[in-house]
């Protein structure tokens, strides 16, 4: 009952060996079709381990169906500024095409109507070919190129063709060769945004060719290039953003992600790459050359037609496949979602392509996914016919409609029982998307609240976010009756013009109404008798008829995320309804519910004071008890707080950065500078005396933030790196549990608060916690007869602390650095490079230090003001940074064991030296400096 196609098992492994010996290259090829194929590619910067992704997107079948698309980030392949390649190494000749789509992006720089990426010089995508670099630690391996022709291999080698966007607001075309960094380009413009580019390698040859859509092919450049090697690295490039990326030292752009978020080498000029592009297929074959063009000279001597003869479209490229080759059938998502209602369907085309279809083809499949069979869809028989002559069937699935709140729910069908035919696409996947929300209750609160929060349902069970918008129906009588009439008056209300005690005012256009002293609303029709009572307003609007004009709705409504706040104006005492509406982003509901307002007394919750606390670092955690009530007898809500310095909560609050720069002085009072990332990212300024204003325009007008400690003015980093302060404080039945990190010494404030929803109750209370330092007991200085020493030594912590001992030779600081950093011999110390007057070394393993004029030692860590000050050294070291670099430590150990304190020397070793004995409870360290004379026979 299944079509065979005339073919077994055997004939068909036959028939791919045969494939495989015409084609070796029919592996590497890539119809996009499938995005697990995206590991089968590697990048550059994985392979030469680039601390760096240059590609803000990269995917296969995702961003853009059936296609490889990249998005770079700031970044551009020109000389020995390196970009990101996706590639497959090749061993020999080949023919390698692609076919690009071009398109901007909008999400970054000024949205466009076109596709074109012109708001960035060089914005292209293509195919290359590359030889491979010897790098695998670019800190070490990577050099820039010779830029010359000299015989060698170093530096960039590559050539490309792209498309996209060069310099004049249009699409171009850019092809580039480039020897050993030494890049030459061409652009050539083009008015489409999609074109078919091939890389043919053949020999020492290399040509460049390109189709148009529509057009016949193209032999756009050729050039010899005998230095690249049998193997090269063979695939697709992508880059954008020259004007930004230029600005940029090529070993930095080479090693760093270009987005804005680390360093900036020209912060007037912002990132802007502008590039989408999209990669239908990539298809490596192995080139046919003519036996008259075997050894003929292609770059110089083959015309343009000979060459077309074996490359273009006559290129080995995949063709169809022969009378007795298996269908290859896949299977795709007629529409990705469909809502879940009765008389949607989930909709699957399955298709079959590469054989024979003059028969029919029966497809068997199974279904898979997050859906229930019988109850979110129909189950219908799990095998479909493609009839003869047909190259695809529908199948199709009805949804069923549940009253369950499931959120999204997937359904997938899943290709089998490849016996008959090859499984290309095996699986697609449709969504039933949940039409179905949670009921919300009616709510009630009191006269006193200010407002009513309720939390609703932030997802659907399956994640999906839920969006929702609250409306008040109606808003009150009296505010009706103005939104319909727009009552006024001219200033009096005629009182008991007509005799039966009436106050007049206008509405409905100067239309005329009274209302009577019992509080009935009359609308004027030329006599009493006739007109018609519109609404009893109630007496207040007889005594005051002011209160008709302009009434306001009796309540707000609003909601914030998952949550709709009710907010009743002052006074109000009743309900009123409010229709409050559900989204998933693909289908809605709403529910009208009463919200009603009681007049209820309230006294705030009380709380007991709370001692202050004196504990020791290790305490692991201190329990506070405390009681909490409400005189009404409301649920009590308690909730215990660290109070953070002043300097966390305004960084908390503003966000605060600053730069390299911090633009002291500016304005003459000696002021340093931080600019805010939220609130309108405002500037502030701090004083010597560590004032804190927000600037507005002149000292005198900025208003005063908060007084800070003399020190933040000092040290920036402690206003916009704030850090909090580490220790923990939570509500555990009647007790407030306070866990500090074991290493925190000071105090700290914790705040009790209590609230029964409407009034909130607080105290305070302070947390010291201290550290007893340990007791070294005394040792006195040692006199060395023979070439080892051994002494016992001992300390006390009053805290229990574990005790932790070191030992360390002095007299030799410039060794126990080298050791400690294995400092490497400098040529050249650039001197001065940061304005300072420092010198630089560097270690082995690429970490940046310098040293002033006085000796002070620093590791580099991006700013001189964050740098970490390691030790002070003797001046001498700053004329020669070398001494540091190639110093020896002294031939002595020491070291203290199980509290033995033991000591060698070598043989014939007469140099007296010094030891110090530290130890340390891991917060504070007690210290003994002993002299130690060395006296062998």
């Amino acid at each position: 009952r299944r079509h065979r196609n005339g073919l077994c098992r055997t004939e068909q492994a036959e028939q791919r060996l045969l494939l495989s010996a015409a084609n070796d290259l029919a592996s590497l090829s890539d119809e996009f079709t499938d995005a697990g194929t995206t590991t089968h590619w590697q990048r550059i910067n994985e392979v030469e381990n680039w601390n760096a992704d240059q590609l803000q997107i990269f995917d296969i079948n995702q961003t853009q169906a059936g296609r490889m698309v990249m998005a770079p980030h700031t970044v551009v392949w020109y000389q020995n500024w390196r970009g990101p390649m996706a590639f497959k190494e090749v061993t020999g000749d080949f023919v390698f095409t692609t076919q690009v789509f071009i398109s901007d992006r909008d999400d970054i720089g000024i949205p466009d109507a076109d596709d074109i990426p012109d708001e960035a010089q060089f914005s292209l995508g293509g195919a290359m070919i590359r030889t491979p670099r010897n790098i695998t630690d670019p800190a070490i391996d990577w050099q820039p190129g010779s830029m010359a022709n000299d015989g060698t291999n170093n530096g960039e080698n590559y050539v490309f063709l792209s498309m996209g966007h060069g310099t004049d607001g249009q699409y171009t075309f850019e092809v580039k060769t480039t020897r050993n960094s030494n890049s030459q380009l061409e652009l050539t413009p083009t008015s489409s945004h999609t074109a078919t580019i091939q890389l043919a390698r053949i020999g020492n040859s290399v040509i460049a060719m390109l189709q148009l859509p529509g057009q016949d092919w193209i032999v756009h450049r050729r050039y010899s290039r005998p230095d690249m090697p049998e193997t090269l690295q063979v695939g697709i490039v992508s880059y954008s953003d020259w004007g930004k990326a230029g600005d940029f030292d090529p070993f930095y752009h080479n090693g760093h992600t270009l987005d804005g978020s680390g360093f900036d080498a020209t912060p007037g000029e912002p990132y802007n790459p502008d590039l989408m592009a999209g990669y239908e297929y990539a298809r490596y074959v192995r080139p046919q050359i003519p036996l008259e063009l075997v050894g003929v000279d292609l770059v110089n001597t083959a015309t343009d037609q000979q060459l077309l003869s074996f490359l273009g479209d006559h290129a080995n490229l995949p063709g169809t496949p022969g009378p007795d080759v298996l269908p290859n059938v896949s299977v795709t998502a007629v529409a990705d979602s469909t809502l879940e209602q009765d008389g949607n369907i989930a909709a699957f085309q399955i298709s079959r392509t590469g054989a024979d279809m003059s028969d029919d083809l029966e497809v068997m499949f199974a279904f898979d996914g997050t859906a229930t069979a019988g109850l979110d869809y129909n189950t219908i028989q799990n095998s479909i016919i493609i009839p003869a002559g047909a190259a695809s069937i529908e199948v199709q699935v009805a949804v069923l409609d549940d009253a369950f709140v499931e959120g999204t729910e997937s359904l997938s069908l899943r290709l089998v029982d490849e016996v008959f035919y090859e499984i290309g696409q095996g699986s697609a996947l449709v969504q039933l998307l949940d039409n179905d929300f949670e009921s919300v209750e009616d709510q009630t609160m009191g006269d006193l609240q200010d407002a009513l929060t309720v939390a609703l349902p932030a997802t659907h069970p399956d994640g999906t976010v839920l969006v929702y918008s609250a409306s008040l129906v109606g808003g009150g009588l009296l505010h009706e009756l103005d939104q319909q009439y727009d009552f006024f008056s001219g200033g009096s209300f005629y009182l008991n013009w007509g005799g039966l005690g009436e106050k007049w005012f206008r509405g409905d256009q100067h239309a005329w109404f009274y209302v009577l002293p019992s509080g009935i609303l009359h609308r004027w029709s030329g006599n009493f008798e006739t007109s018609e009572a519109v609404a009893d307003v109630g007496v207040e609007v007889f005594e005051d008829p002011t209160f008709i004009f302009d009434a306001p709705a009796i309540a707000e409504v609003s909601t914030s995320g998952n949550e709709v706040t009710f907010n009743p104006v002052d006074g109000f005492v009743g309900a009123f309804e409010v229709d409050i509406t559900t989204s998933n982003g693909y289908a809605q509901g709403t529910q009208r519910i009463m919200v009603s307002v009681v007049q209820i007394p309230n006294n705030a919750p009380d709380i007991s004071p709370v001692a202050d606390q004196t504990v020791v670092h290790n305490v692991g955690e201190l329990r506070v008890p405390f009681t909490a009530s409400d005189p009404d007898g409301d649920t009590v809500t308690t909730l215990a707080t660290v109070i953070q310095p002043a300097e966390y909560q305004l960084d908390q609050q503003y966000g605060f950065v600053t730069s390299v720069n911090d633009y002291q002085n500016w304005g003459g009072q000696n002021e340093r500078w931080v600019r805010a990332t939220t609130d309108g990212q405002p500037w502030f300024y701090i004083l010597p005396d560590g004032q804190l204003h927000r600037w507005t325009g002149s000292f005198e007008s900025s208003p005063l933030i908060e007084s800070l400690n003399e020190s933040v003015y000092s040290n920036l980093q402690m206003l916009t790196d704030a850090q909090p302060l580490p220790v923990t404080a939570f509500i555990e039945g009647d007790e407030v549990v306070l866990v500090p990190d074991n290493e925190f010494i000071g105090a700290v404030d914790v705040s009790i608060s209590a609230s029964d929803g409407i009034t909130t109750s607080a105290v305070q209370f302070s947390v010291t916690i201290t550290n007893e330092a340990p007791v070294l007991g005394p040792i006195g200085d040692l006199t060395m007869t023979e070439e080892s020493l051994n002494i016992p030594i001992a300390a006390f912590d009053a805290d229990g602390d574990t005790l932790h001992w070191s030992v360390e030779v002095l007299g030799d600081v410039a060794s126990q650095l080298n050791a400690q950093l294995d400092l490497q011999h400098a040529t050249s110390f650039h001197t001065n490079w940061g304005g300072h007057n420092e010198k630089w070394l560097q270690s082995s393993g690429g970490d940046w230090f310098y040293i002033l004029q006085d000796g002070s030692f620093y590791r580099w860590m991006g700013t001189f003001e964050s740098s970490e000050l390691l030790e002070s050294l003797d001046t001498g070291y700053y004329d020669n940074p070398n001494l540091i670099a190639d110093s020896q430590p002294l031939p002595v150990v020491a070291s203290i064991t199980d509290g033995v304190l033991s000591i060698s020397v070598p043989q014939g070793f007469h140099q007296d030296f010094s030891l110090r004995i530290s130890v340390t409870d891991g917060l504070a360290t007690a210290f003994e400096t002993l002299n130690v004379w060395v006296n062998l026979a």
